[in-house]
């Protein structure tokens, strides 16, 4: 009988109910999205600011930086970074040598770097000229090559102490920082001129905080070279989370206020059913159907709507998901196992909620007034 009634009434207002359904499936939709985004958007916005340089730096223990940027104590094997690749939150890293050398006749720090790494790391700087890419070719700072007369395709000396080099400036890089007067060799040659084959003194380190903090990272690592230093950069992580938990926030309240309007059409969807239907009611309470069962056919519509507009909004949760996804970190998001689960729990809830309301109003009509016909 029940299932019969439910027919009847999916069947004469399917109009109405399907309007509530349509809106509980653009609430479970942004929900869905919610919840996929969220699985996500933490690693995804990670790598998108690891482009903007590095939030941990690795140094020899015991070692300390001088205010120019040069390195004192001792030096860093440079074949013991290969344990950095086994930390799965470790996505980058670029050594480095630094020295104070005698360039064009003027002391300048030169670092010497692995570009390729660096490169990776720095997508952010403003480069004239190319990236070094031949092991005798530099990158020179803006500032640097201003104060040396020196322009991209120039040839430039660089001594320290009895050893000399002569290189091709392949481009000039404009940072904002200390690069811009500094000259940036190729890592072999600044080992070369320091006589510290196969070591360097700093590594900048690029590693996604998403589900961990920098502090764990940095343990990590120390864990794997115990010789080594890691400190991380925090004012880099607090952005970084700042930012993550931004974007959930907004797309949270996004999902609350399309829930709390879906909400609102099914509310009013059967309130309307319960004024229609008030004969009805009062009929079968008048022939002995308990409470339970008048309110399990306005609630089983609430489910119904719920389920179904969970369903479908699920499914465009994935399209919506997908599509940020691309247009905003360039990625495929992988779905998250409890979106569907955790999509149908929720719409269901919102229209059982809703749902409430009018199931208390169903169940306050007297069945002796309705029988009178007043």
């Amino acid at each position: 009988m029940l299932w019969r009634m439910l027919r009847g009434s999916w069947r004469h207002r399917r109009v109405r109910l399907g309007v509530a359904t349509l809106s509980m499936l653009l609430g479970a939709a942004m929900t869905s999205a919610l919840i996929n985004l969220s699985f996500d958007v933490g690693s995804q916005t990670g790598r998108e600011l690891r482009a903007y340089g590095a939030n941990i730096l690795l140094l020899p223990r015991g070692a300390s930086l001088t205010p120019g940027g040069t390195r004192e104590g001792r030096g860093i094997r440079e074949r013991d970074l290969a344990a950095l690749d086994g930390i799965p939150a470790v996505v980058g890293y670029a050594p480095s040598l630094y020295l104070v050398a005698d360039v064009q006749g003027r002391p300048l720090a030169a670092g010497g770097v692995v570009f390729e790494r660096l490169q990776a790391m720095s997508a952010w700087w403003r480069v004239t000229g190319s990236w070094p890419a031949a092991p005798d070719e530099a990158l020179l700072g803006v500032s640097a090559a201003r104060s040396l007369g020196l322009a991209p395709g120039d040839r430039i000396a660089i001594g320290y102490h009895d050893a000399k080099r002569e290189l091709v400036v392949a481009g000039l890089v404009e940072t904002g920082g200390a690069e811009d007067n500094q000259v940036l060799v190729p890592l072999p040659v600044a080992q070369a001129l320091a006589g510290q084959p196969g070591q360097v003194g700093l590594v900048q380190v690029s590693a996604l905080v998403a589900g961990q903090s920098l502090v764990e990272v940095a343990g990590a690592i120390e864990a794997r070279l115990p010789d080594i230093q890691a400190r991380p950069l925090r004012q880099f992580a607090q952005a970084e989370e700042s930012v993550v938990a931004k974007v959930r926030l907004l797309l949270a309240l996004v999902a609350a206020v399309v829930l709390g309007v879906a909400a609102l059409a099914v509310g009013s969807t059967m309130f309307t059913a319960v004024v229609e239907r008030r004969a009805e009611i009062g009929l079968m309470k008048a022939l002995g159907a308990a409470e339970r069962r008048v309110a399990a056919l306005f609630l089983a519509d609430g489910i119904g709507v719920g389920a179904i507009g969970g369903l479908g909004g699920y499914a465009a949760g994935l399209g919506v998901a997908a599509l940020i996804g691309q247009q905003v970190f360039h990625a495929t998001l992988q779905p998250n196992p409890l979106g569907l689960p955790v999509t149908l729990a929720v719409a269901t809830g919102v229209a059982l909620a809703a749902s409430i309301w009018p199931v208390r109003q169903a169940l306050a009509i007297d069945p002796a007034v309705i029988l009178r016909g007043e």
